[in-house]
């Protein structure tokens, strides 16, 4: 078996790990990014100042940071995670502020003068509000998970599919290149179609049309 048929038959391996770095960055991404935004709530000046900082990293070019993750702490797939995970955070943390700043202030009045408690405007006022707005966040991380794995990747890895993208290019091999963009492209779709499959199941129509049913 010659070079370019084994590159070919480790694209299915390439292709796993990537899907995984891409899966748990975002899952982790998001979950920070939900923890930070309770403590912004909680702990409002302390919030603002963690924000502005977190902003300032984030407006720092990814391709400066990603080799500088890689130099630091090395190839292995946690490394791979945590890149993708910091290019998930931010975005989903902006849209859980947007949702919150965007919550109508007659409906806050009212749950005060109900004299509901914090727990119960939580789950009857900003759940249901964030709901949305969690879901874009996840959204827009989702398109840019495999293509920040790739590129961490493409820095230097034992696996994945930047890896596999390298090796093919520097052979000169623009079959084995488009087989690579297409495994990168199923990543991504199957990565978006589980986050939109996530917002259709959990939608309050669908919910409350199975109750119906029942």
């Amino acid at each position: 078996m010659d070079i370019y048929t084994r590159l070919f038959y480790s694209l299915y391996n390439h292709t796993l790990v990537t899907f995984i770095e891409s899966f748990l960055g975002l899952f982790i991404g998001s979950l920070v990014a939900v923890i930070v935004f309770f403590l912004i709530l909680k702990f409002p000046k302390s919030g603002k100042i963690v924000s502005n900082i977190m902003l300032i990293f984030q407006i720092i070019p990814f391709i400066a940071l990603a080799p500088l993750a890689v130099l630091l702490f090395g190839f292995e797939i946690s490394v791979k995670i945590g890149i993708v995970a910091w290019m998930a955070f931010f975005p989903c943390l902006l849209a859980y502020l947007r949702g919150f700043e965007e919550i109508p202030s007659h409906y806050k009045m009212l749950f005060k003068t109900l004299n509901a408690s914090k727990f119960q405007i939580f789950i009857h006022l900003q759940l249901p509000f964030l709901r949305p707005y969690f879901f874009t966040g996840l959204k827009s991380s989702a398109v840019w998970a495999v293509s920040a794995a790739i590129s961490a990747e493409g820095l230097g890895a034992e696996y994945g599919i930047g890896l596999y993208l390298r090796r093919t290019l520097s052979l000169f091999r623009m079959d084995l290149v488009l087989y690579g963009a297409v495994a990168a492209a199923l990543c991504g779709l199957i990565l978006y179609g589980t986050v939109l499959f996530l917002d259709y199941i959990t939608n309050p129509n669908f919910l409350g049309a199975i109750y119906e049913k029942k």
